[in-house]
């Protein structure tokens, strides 16, 4: 789950939009700076621009070129190609005004549902790029992206068992399926990743639970096996919002760990060295799949 979290929202920073991640990590002053830039904001000033984080530049001027042809919306069951691997077909427009489509990137099938406003047109370029730079072996937990206008109904009730006074929903995940909120303003490449990383933590959910009562440990079924072990043995936070639950520090852990992926061979050994046990294991699942 991305939320954003006040106490008393005078003590917070502006909230901001996604913003392209710097190109290396630097550190644990910086990597604790972007966690604070990330998660803490006051909801009293939302001025955010679109999401732009992790943007594929050659995909969104394809994308663009695109839309040109489009108008305001795609046609129905008229496939669209953004680039090569890459295609958008419009299936349905529901009776409450949503539209329902359908992507293919690279052979996996992502159905997106907008609400009724919303602008298919701009944001499924951004999640075919989202998609592409997850491993291919784990895009397959993720079958649907829901995009809501509004909040998630179930704040108030997060905000109780966080013990916060306010708590907003920027996106959720479970059943392999992704529910965005607030139009999608606050959801870009590292918001994905983290909710990847939800779904890819409870593949083994339901098939490990006797696994772990037979070896007596007691990792919630949303993270891999012996998870907790792995985040006492680094004596270290990977940030303020993972200190939530065990599965939200896997979900943090693994966004931050893709992006270090991403930016390259010093960013990656930089999250190595300050979280060794959960680099060792996040790197075999992503290589392998593997998350035990």
């Amino acid at each position: 789950m991305n939320a954003v979290r006040t106490h008393q929202a005078s003590a917070l920073r502006p909230l901001q939009a996604p913003r392209p991640r710097p190109t290396a990590l630097t550190g644990t002053a910086a990597a604790d700076s972007q966690v604070k830039a990330r998660r803490l904001a006051d909801l009293r000033s939302q001025k955010p621009s679109a999401p732009t984080g992790g943007q594929n530049p050659t995909l969104t001027s394809q994308a663009e070129s695109a839309r040109a042809g489009l108008g305001e919306a795609y046609e129905l069951k008229k496939p669209v190609t953004l680039k090569d691997g890459v295609t958008v077909v419009k299936n349905a427009d529901l009776s409450d005004g949503s539209g329902l489509y359908e992507m293919n990137v690279a052979g996996q099938k992502v159905g997106v549902r907008f609400d009724k406003g919303m602008d298919a047109g701009q944001k499924l370029p951004q999640l075919a790029g989202y998609i592409e730079r997850t491993p291919e072996h784990l895009r397959k937990e993720l079958s649907f992206i829901n995009f809501h206008n509004g909040a998630n109904p179930k704040d108030e009730e997060i905000a109780k068992k966080f013990g916060v006074e306010e708590f907003q929903t920027w996106a959720t995940a479970d059943d392999n399926v992704i529910n965005v909120y607030h139009g999608g303003k606050y959801f870009g490449q590292r918001e994905f990743d983290h909710e990847v990383g939800h779904l890819v933590g409870a593949r083994r959910s339901g098939h490990d639970d006797l696994v772990d009562w037979i070896n007596l440990r007691h990792d919630p079924s949303n993270t891999p096996v012996g998870w907790g072990a792995r985040k006492a043995y680094d004596h270290k936070e990977v940030s303020e919002y993972g200190t939530h639950s065990l599965s939200e520090d896997f979900a943090e852990s693994y966004a931050d760990y893709m992006h270090a992926r991403r930016q390259g061979p010093e960013a990656l050994r930089a999250f190595g060295q300050k979280f060794p046990s959960r680099a060792a294991l996040l790197e075999r699942i992503v290589d392998k799949g593997d998350t035990r």
